[in-house]
């Protein structure tokens, strides 16, 4: 999911969706738990009721490799509460659903996003082909995950 943070802008997507777009975006968001037994965990304050985003594990139909994606609205709580989500949809990816290769892509110029994925451990990887969405390129960054003795020998 390529995540789009700009300060300033209290909503995600760059425009109004409506009809058949804004199924297509948001369909594949909401039947990942139904269709893969995984998918978004919201992202609420403990003070208060009102998410400040999306975060977990997912694979839209048709993309080479799952992914660990996020979105967020820019809210002050972000900055915090992003990297512990962050981390937290790392381990259930990693625990809950035994993933050994964990990876989010971004927008190459979304500094925020970057700097979440950065608080939250990923490192940027060079070396990943540049996955392609429109004409739009991204950047990949890869979480780190503890790897037991077993997943250690089958990697080897």
């Amino acid at each position: 999911m390529l995540a789009r943070l700009r300060l300033g802008v209290r909503h995600v997507a760059t425009a109004p969706l409506s009809g058949a777009r804004a199924l297509e975006q948001t369909v594949p968001i909401v039947c990942q738990w139904d269709l893969r037994g995984y998918g978004m965990f919201a992202v609420v304050p403990r003070e208060c009721d009102d998410p400040i985003g999306l975060a977990g594990p997912w694979q839209p139909r048709g993309w080479a490799e799952p992914e660990l994606g996020f979105l967020f609205l820019d809210t002050p709580d972000t900055d915090s509460l992003g990297p512990e989500a962050l981390r937290c949809a790392r381990r259930f990816a990693e625990k809950g659903v035994g993933w050994v290769d964990i990876v989010s892509h971004i927008v190459p110029d979304d500094r925020r996003a970057a700097m979440l994925l950065r608080a939250a451990g990923a490192i940027a990887d060079p070396f990943v082909d540049p996955f392609v969405l429109g004409t739009s390129e991204s950047l990949s960054f890869r979480h780190p995950v503890r790897r037991t003795r077993t997943q250690s020998r089958r990697i080897a």
